[in-house]
């Protein structure tokens, strides 16, 4: 299982449809989802992301 979506705000990456590396543990009910490659913070309503490098 893997997660597929829409990301947006990546410093490398277009917005766009995403998907990820295989799932090891779903904390979805809790508003994270850890992959075989890192943790992602998920919604189902838009989250507004702060870029904070631009702030230094």
């Amino acid at each position: 299982m893997c997660l597929v979506g829409w990301g947006e705000g990546h410093p490398r990456l277009p917005d766009g449809p995403v998907t990820t590396a295989g799932v090891i543990v779903d904390g979805s009910g809790l508003g994270w989802i850890l992959t075989e490659g890192r943790y992602y913070r998920v919604s189902d309503i838009p989250i507004p992301m702060t870029d904070t490098l631009s702030n230094t």
